[in-house]
């Protein structure tokens, strides 16, 4: 008998190193985004409670974890806003802007959304957003170019995106509407 409880007490041991064991190096997998949802005249700006559809510029939305609808931004000044906060990225799973390369400013596409991250952007040009100066977002480096070349400004990439960035925005903004120059 204490053979045989040697024996089971020793194959108990062997089993649960094994699964112990066999889940070692597994990464955990990751959860199927939900898909993004168009923008309605319902839905509302996650940061500024403004009502998103009818104004131009690209748009933005935004998944956080344990919730299967997407946050909706009205611009990608204000995605950027609620990105930046020191919060976020703890309860961030992904964000997504427009791709303006395929979208008309005035009415940006609901089917062409880029992974926020992955964009670039133009900055200090000649069209407003929703909520005055705004990033214009594209998906490829080219596409941005040559908006800049048609509206002026300057090339950003994710990285170089902070609140301070953003609230030079508005400075150079403001400095152009008063016919200010030389002040970046």
């Amino acid at each position: 008998m204490n053979i045989l409880n040697n024996y089971i007490g020793k194959m108990i041991v062997l089993v649960l190193a094994t699964l112990i064991f066999s889940s070692c190096g597994k990464t955990e997998t990751t959860t199927q985004l939900p898909s993004l949802s168009p923008i309605t005249s319902d839905d509302s700006c996650h940061v500024c409670g403004m009502t998103i559809s009818g104004f131009p510029g690209p748009k933005a939305q935004a998944f956080i974890k344990h919730q299967d609808s997407s946050l909706k931004f009205c611009s990608t000044s204000d995605l950027f806003n609620w990105l930046l906060q020191p919060e976020t990225p703890a309860i961030l799973r992904e964000a997504f802007v427009h791709d303006m390369a395929t979208s008309a400013w005035d009415t940006p596409n609901d089917n062409h959304y880029i992974n926020v991250k992955q964009a670039w952007y133009v900055s200090n040009h000649d069209q407003s957003g929703a909520m005055g100066p705004t990033l214009a977002s594209f998906k490829d480096k080219l596409a941005a170019e040559a908006y800049i070349n048609e509206h002026g400004g300057e090339l950003n990439q994710y990285a170089d995106i902070s609140l301070e960035f953003l609230s030079r925005l508005k400075i150079v903004d403001s400095h152009k509407q008063h016919g200010m120059q030389g002040h970046k």
